[in-house]
């Protein structure tokens, strides 16, 4: 293995100069055009999606979502030639609280060799966007990305999400437990939420949980739709392993959640739908775990 990236290592700086045809030529400018486009947008510190889109014309939405009490989400991408980033925006109000730009590891190392040979790339980067070292919970990778979040239009959200679920626990947490739990708890996460028992997140969180249940009530009180899905599904699993006891307000929280009329993006095998949390726990599993907690939707 180490061969193989000291190969790739010698060879890419190569493969640039090698590539002299017009098409790459052309890749390498959109990939520098698509670069400066977003970094525009950072510069000027324009949130609003619909400005966004007339200015990068060519903005891919691959995900658009209703995230309840107001909110959206809304997943981007725009494609260059060997490079793409990735973009999120959540919304409350029609406004943008959060924002994310973001270019993949294998991406920030084609941007790092024409940074060597083009100063404007070089500047840009280093002015505007930050790289660090990621991890996920199970890997660790690189990032190069941009963030920006409007706190107070995020409190908003938040408190209007608390007023009706009820205020999460501070809890303080190591950084593994942290990388998971944001996952499920935060709006600006999109995983779907899957039938597969074996789902790798999942099986954490449920860990954790256990040794720590203050993190599900948490996640069921949290920003995340489909989070909330996977905490309730926990929650009624430990109450039937008799891990814990239901009390009346948990069962309260745990209805109440079921009514919001919120889409819950869902995956089973290759495919992804949407449906009311309500219709979601007619699926026969979970109908079941509801039935064992003697809890009945009505």
């Amino acid at each position: 293995m180490k061969k193989i990236i000291l190969i790739i290592t010698i060879l890419f700086p190569l493969f640039l100069n090698s590539q002299n045809d017009s098409l790459n030529k052309r890749w390498i400018r959109l990939d520098k055009s698509n670069l400066l486009k977003m970094t525009d947008i950072i510069k000027s510190k324009d949130t609003d999606l619909k400005n966004i889109k007339k200015k990068i014309k060519k903005l891919y939405i691959s995900h658009i979502k209703n995230i309840g009490f107001g909110a959206s989400y809304y997943g981007l991408d725009l494609y260059g030639g060997y490079t793409s980033v990735s973009m999120t925006i959540c919304t409350f109000n029609d406004e943008t609280f959060y924002m994310g730009f973001s270019y993949s590891s294998d991406d920030i190392e084609f941007l790092e060799q024409l940074a060597q040979k083009d100063t404007i790339i070089s500047n840009v980067i280093r002015k505007y966007w930050k790289k660090s070292d990621v991890f996920d919970g199970f890997i660790y990778d690189k990032s190069l990305d941009y963030k920006f979040i409007n706190d107070s239009l995020y409190l908003l959200f938040k408190q209007k999400v608390s007023k009706e679920l009820g205020y999460p626990e501070e809890i303080k947490m190591d950084l593994l437990t942290s990388k998971f739990y944001e996952s499920f708890f935060l709006p600006y996460f999109k995983y779907p939420f899957e039938f597969n028992n074996y789902n790798r997140r999942y099986l954490e969180i449920r860990r954790l949980a256990i040794e720590n249940p203050s993190l599900i009530y948490n996640i069921i009180k949290g920003y995340n739709p489909e989070g909330r899905i996977y905490g309730i599904k926990i929650l009624l699993e430990m109450s039937s392993d008799k891990k814990i006891i239901l009390e009346k307000k948990d069962v309260e929280l745990i209805i109440k959640v079921l009514k919001l009329e919120i889409p819950i993006r869902t995956k089973s095998g290759d495919i992804i739908s949407s449906v009311d949390s309500y219709d979601l726990f007619k699926n026969k599993e979970l109908k079941e775990l509801l039935s064992k907690n003697q809890i009945e939707l009505k």
